[in-house]
């Protein structure tokens, strides 16, 4: 995700938009776009419908989730 940040303005040139779709709730995907300040748009797929509809599987399960490198939050520390 913050390699996509990094060059947000080679989308904009191209008067696109990036999302990223993020097995989490609602909540979650607040929480990511409030931490990490991501200057595109953030979508819950708490249901990983849209991740099956695009034959994307979830490797990990929830992305708040990935164990001992976590924060207190449950969320990476990345």
């Amino acid at each position: 995700m913050r390699t996509v940040a990094d060059r947000i303005d080679d989308f904009r040139a191209r008067d696109a938009t990036p999302v990223s779709v993020l097995p989490e709730p609602v909540e979650g995907a607040e929480d990511w776009q409030e931490r990490y300040d991501l200057p595109y748009p953030l979508l819950a797929d708490s249901d990983a419908a849209v991740s099956d509809a695009y034959d994307q599987p979830v490797r990990f399960g929830s992305a708040c989730s990935v164990g001992s490198a976590t924060s207190s939050a449950g969320c990476p520390r990345w």
